[in-house]
């Protein structure tokens, strides 16, 4: 601790928290690294927490065999701090590259030819392109960071067919008409299962493909709606994800998101795309600002009073598919 006595006070006074709680410990070892050098401390309980037993410094070898690094990815529409951490051990840091770490990615069942990775460059306050066969090491700067964000971004040649496309796909679109195509329109984080059966319910009626939900908050034991006397379960599959990156990593190709949200477009001038999965906020929070930004279609249903804009969730959805069903019609009918 000569070199760092504020590191060297801190790390005390968190081992005599440590003993404080553990009554009934054994002895446990803290190893602290400042830059290439890595000492170890033990700890034991007998000592009351009034003595450290510090050992020689490690070597480099041995510094190596206690490497973990640790990533966070993030899919479009998920916030960084809801992305998911994984660890693992890993021998040296000079065999981090980007090509291990879509290996990495892959052993996460994320589908890498669908997505390219962006690892966050503190040093450069931005994120920077992995190319998946690049094996040069990653910069010192990026490997002395302690999580590694990685950003997954749909790859170029696929935005056209995923979710998170570019602005490209926001330009007016040909009439759709009826002859192939197809949708689907789910609820993120949806609060009561009586809107989603709702929502079910209409679907099946005006044609979608499937409904799903995100994050559903709501219990449900059963892929059977207790109102459904319909029984649509048998005609069109409901999905559940659990966050918004389990959508997107599984979301259908040619499948553009539109989000269904106030302050976009007006649905009364949208044109809807052939293929696409149309997102419905929940019933009190509507939908965060980040499946907004990754959506590639905005749309806002119109209102004759400002003040009561606000539809409810399954209302919503059946008005959005119906002007779907209605201006393909017309197209149809020239």
């Amino acid at each position: 601790f000569k070199k760092s006595p504020v590191v060297g006070s801190l790390l005390a006074r968190g081992l005599q928290i440590f003993n404080l709680l553990a009554k009934k410990s054994t002895s446990f070892f803290v190893i602290l690294q400042t830059g290439s050098e890595a000492s170890q401390f033990a700890y034991s309980h007998e000592s009351q927490g009034s003595q450290f037993l510090m050992r020689e410094p490690m070597g480099d070898a041995e510094a190596a065999k206690e490497s973990r690094t640790s990533i966070r990815y993030f899919f479009p529409g998920q916030r960084r701090q809801d992305g998911k951490i994984s660890r693992r051990e890993v021998e040296t840091h000079e065999m981090i590259n980007a090509t291990y770490l879509y290996s990495w990615l892959r052993d996460e069942s994320v589908s890498i030819n669908r997505y390219v990775a962006f690892v966050y460059d503190r040093s450069a306050t931005g994120y920077v392109r992995l190319d998946s066969n690049e094996t040069a090491q990653l910069s010192a700067e990026i490997l002395a960071q302690e999580l590694l964000d990685l950003k997954l971004e749909v790859r170029g040649e696929l935005t056209e067919f995923a979710a998170g496309a570019s602005s490209s796909l926001k330009a007016p679109l040909a009439p759709l008409e009826m002859s192939g195509g197809w949708f689907g329109i789910g609820i993120f984080r949806g609060k009561t299962e009586a809107n989603h059966g709702t929502l079910w319910r209409t679907a099946l009626t005006l044609g979608a493909s499937f409904v799903f939900t995100i994050g559903q908050r709501y219990r449900s034991d059963s892929t059977e709606v207790s109102n459904d006397t319909f029984k649509t379960y048998r005609h069109i599959p409901m999905l559940r994800y659990s966050d918004i990156g389990e959508f997107s990593n599984t979301c259908p190709y040619s499948a553009p998101w539109i989000a269904v949200e106030m302050g976009g477009a007006p649905l009364t001038t949208f044109q809807h795309p052939l293929c696409g999965v149309y997102i419905l906020g929940a019933e009190d929070h509507g939908l965060p600002k980040s499946v907004v930004s990754s959506s590639a279609y905005h749309v806002t249903l119109p209102a004759s009073r400002p003040e009561a804009c606000s539809y409810n969730v399954a209302t919503a959805g059946a008005i959005v598919m119906y002007d779907r069903v209605l201006k393909a019609t017309e197209s149809e009918a020239g």
